[in-house]
């Protein structure tokens, strides 16, 4: 499981990590919009905030 879903459980000693991978799990994101639909605003920032987000997640 992703680290960040198990965290609180790890870090309460609740669950103890048996396996750690070389790589780390893949968690896609798409965000899919009409083409030609007009824009909208909402989706605008969501896009603008995942973008700005993931320029901090590291390489994969």
């Amino acid at each position: 499981m992703p680290r960040y879903l198990v965290e609180p459980a790890l870090a309460a000693g609740r669950a103890i990590q048996l396996h750690c991978s070389e790589a780390p799990p893949l968690n896609t994101i798409y965000l899919a919009v009409r083409r030609g639909a007009p824009a909208n605003p909402a989706l605008t920032v969501v896009r603008e905030r995942l973008t700005d987000a993931a320029a901090g997640w590291g390489e994969l």
